[in-house]
């Protein structure tokens, strides 16, 4: 008797979780649908709802976000960049992209070579599970993440985890403060950018493995393989540093290998220094992120170079 006692408690707490879980999900699923802001979900959200698609979309991490201006690319472009994040996170943005039929007819895409010279377990790639289960490709990377992480997805309310006060935050935004915008975040000049820089430009450390990470590179070729069915053109870029990394030249030549083979153009402003970026420290945030003033230079010299491969 107890024990049947026991297993109709276990059977009971466990549907009242799940219903919890399910309801709840359902609920924020519905919140998400409607954010427009942040980069936890909202970016994302706004781009896949314009319409028509914009002919040029930039991609990348920070040193695309705060530094590729698409007012000055000479045609309609949206910076779809998000801070912080790797070849593995554009990757899966692609892939929804693709879903979403919201693919542009030129990507702009930022490249770290540095990056792809490292080992990691592909983590950044949950910044996008709210798609687990929705899109093949990024269920397929955060699966192989971990032998537990398929697991965590049982449970719906695993998507949002750590992350509803933000949801909440980026839904009064996008409720009573939304703007159109193209998705540029300018770094505003301020009077001590010079003396950040020269600091940081001092304390930054050279790279020591030059050899490109088979992983981090597939990475890369699925990016441009989607890009090749859904007709999209892509050129990839690296931004230029105040502070040349020593060996860092030597991981991007690598890298520009592996993009020829793919038929892939490459601006890299390692190889090709902008001289007035590396003579002027008050252009400059620190030693990886240009200021406001100084992306209006770097995205001249991008438009200069992109027409140049187009036309």
């Amino acid at each position: 008797m107890e024990m049947k006692r026991f297993w109709t408690f276990v059977i009971v707490i466990f549907t009242l979780t799940l219903l919890v879980d399910r309801g709840l999900s359902i609920l924020l699923d519905h919140l998400y649908s409607r954010i427009k802001t942040g980069q936890t979900g909202g970016k994302i959200n706004y781009y896949l709802s314009k319409s028509p698609v914009p002919p040029l979309v930039i991609m990348g991490n920070s040193r695309a976000l705060y530094q590729v201006i698409p007012d000055s690319l000479g045609v309609q472009s949206f910076n779809l960049a998000h801070a912080g994040m790797s070849q593995i996170f554009q990757t899966g943005l692609i892939s929804i992209l693709t879903d979403a039929r919201k693919m542009p007819p030129l990507i702009l895409l930022h490249l770290e070579p540095e990056e792809f010279t490292i080992s990691d377990n592909g983590s950044d790639i949950q910044n996008l599970k709210y798609y687990y289960g929705k899109n093949d490709l990024i269920t397929r990377y955060i699966s192989r993440i971990s032998i537990f992480e398929s697991s965590k997805f049982n449970f719906e309310l695993y998507r949002y985890n750590g992350r509803v006060f933000t949801l909440l935050k980026n839904l009064i935004q996008s409720t009573m403060l939304f703007k159109d915008y193209n998705g540029y975040d300018p770094i505003m000049a301020s009077p001590k950018d010079s003396l950040h820089t020269i600091y940081s430009s001092n304390t930054s450390k050279d790279i020591e493995n030059v050899n490109l990470n088979p992983r981090q590179v597939s990475y890369l070729v699925e990016f441009i393989n989607q890009c090749k069915k859904s007709k999209t053109k892509v050129i990839c870029f690296t931004s230029p540093l105040y502070r040349q990394t020593k060996n860092l030249d030597i991981a991007a030549n690598k890298l520009k290998v592996v993009l020829e083979n793919h038929g892939i153009p490459y601006i890299n402003f390692i190889h090709t220094p902008i001289a007035v970026l590396q003579k002027n420290p008050s252009l400059w945030k620190d030693a990886n992120h240009l200021n406001h003033n100084g992306a209006v230079i770097e995205s001249r010299e991008l438009h200069q170079q992109i027409e140049r491969i187009i036309w």
